[in-house]
């Protein structure tokens, strides 16, 4: 993606350059279009798998463990290897690899830390104090993203209070305005979300880490006894059936919502809730809950190739090549030569 983002912007770089700085952009167009053909897939498309990070992996390995689901292919020794390994010197994990960062984020750090001392490795072994570190350098959980405070919340190691709630009329037919008005991403996240912010779920099962430490200040911490109990829900109300109707309606043929394993794992941990009081209804939601599964597992490390544990967290196939496609042809490509890829788009 970055090499179709580059040749575009060098071709239209090079239309308004003068004479004697052409020759020089369009040696880099030449070298940007062999660059994209070299990876093209039969001749066709672009599957550039998107690695977001390991801490997705560790995401998902804690939320296994506060849904107590041991069906899983999940190997924790080659996840706990991974985060050993890409570890960075500072005691930090980047989410995108990149050899020009010297440290790395505050969100990655925190979950990767909580899946290592889950894991059993701990809080004074010398790489998690490391970790620690950076993040308490870094603001400590009260700076990190809303995403993580709703996986700490949900473990009761956040306070649901402090955490923005999502309009569940957002998701009325008759809301002037839709999640989808602002990017196809964001409703599949919104939509789990708004059930679990509304819930106010809170449950911390004991393989769970306690990870009040990465607090700046304790005091901002949930009392110490949540995290020894499980907090039961209020009743279903009709505003909460119908937002699970609508994340089991708007799954895709192979699992997914919206294409996103982080989405597809949200909703998971919506329906587990909502099966706590309606468990009358898990038989007929079983295929719907193994085929979230599968998808997130088969993106996440069944492949056993070098995505495996890195954090694909979606399915670029179709982006990348739409992308791939719009910059060879702004680059002079012949459109013989882009006829498959055009075919390849329109049959999807």
């Amino acid at each position: 993606i970055e090499q179709s983002a580059a040749l575009w912007s060098l071709d239209t770089f090079a239309r308004a350059s003068p004479t004697d700085s052409r020759a020089a952009i369009n040696v880099a167009i030449r070298q940007g279009i062999q660059n994209i053909e070299s990876v093209r897939i039969d001749g066709s498309h672009w599957d550039l798998m998107p690695y977001l990070g390991t801490h997705y992996i560790s995401q998902y390995a804690l939320m296994l463990r506060w849904l107590g689901r041991t069906k899983t292919d999940l190997d924790e020794n080659r996840l706990k290897q991974e985060l050993i390994t890409s570890q960075l010197k500072d005691g930090s994990w980047q989410t995108v690899s990149d050899p020009n960062a010297a440290s790395g984020d505050l969100n990655a750090t925190i979950f990767n830390y909580w899946a290592l001392k889950s894991m059993g490795i701990s809080e004074v072994d010398p790489r998690l104090k490391r970790a620690w570190s950076f993040v308490i350098n870094q603001g400590g959980i009260e700076k990190s993203s809303v995403f993580t405070k709703i996986f700490l919340a949900l473990a009761g190691q956040y306070d649901w209070d402090n955490i923005p709630s999502i309009p569940a009329l957002l998701f009325e037919p008759w809301s002037p305005v839709k999640p989808s008005d602002f990017g196809q991403w964001i409703g599949p996240h919104l939509l789990p979300m708004s059930y679990l912010s509304r819930r106010e779920i809170a449950r911390s099962p004991p393989t769970l880490a306690n990870v009040r430490e990465l607090y700046v200040d304790s005091d901002r911490s949930p009392p110490l006894e949540l995290h020894m109990t499980v907090a039961q829900s209020a009743p279903i109300s009709s505003t909460d059936e119908s937002l699970i109707e609508q994340m089991i309606a708007a799954q895709q043929p192979r699992g997914s919502l919206g294409g996103y394993t982080l989405a597809t794992l949200l909703a998971q941990l919506a329906v587990d809730d909502y099966l706590r009081s309606k468990p009358e209804k898990r038989t007929a939601l079983e295929p719907y809950i193994e085929r979230s599964f599968d998808f997130i597992e088969d993106l996440s490390f069944r492949s056993g190739d070098e995505s495996a544990y890195k954090g694909v967290t979606c399915n670029g196939k179709l982006w990348d090549t739409a992308l791939m496609g719009i910059a060879l042809n702004e680059a002079g490509v012949d459109e013989r030569a882009m006829k498959p890829v055009a075919d390849f788009l329109a049959k999807q």
